[in-house]
């Protein structure tokens, strides 16, 4: 799983959250999965780099923007609500 958000630098940063949990890089979370962030200043890549089961990256993934200088509360920038799909549950249908 790969999430992008795009924003103006100056002075701020990006922050990921999934559901009400604020993720960080290279951290185990609960359901044991570890993610990668990425931040360049102007925009901003989560990464699951592992994890168990589907059920632990299913979610909603937030990309709030941060002041530096101040304490007022993160602006939303995206959403993303992610579910996964197994291509062995007879669901999908390939083309040939």
């Amino acid at each position: 799983m790969e999430l992008t958000c795009a924003y103006s630098g100056h002075g701020r940063s990006a922050q990921w959250v999934h559901l009400d949990l604020p993720l960080k890089d290279s951290q185990l979370y609960p359901g044991e999965v570890e993610y990668s962030v990425v931040d360049d200043g102007k925009m901003s890549r989560l990464t699951a780099t592992s994890y168990i089961s589907r059920a632990t990256l299913e979610g909603f993934y937030s990309c709030r923007l941060l002041r530096r200088k101040d304490s007022s509360l993160p602006r939303l920038l995206v959403t993303f609500g992610l579910t996964l799909v197994d291509k062995d549950a007879g669901v999908w249908r390939e083309v040939v």
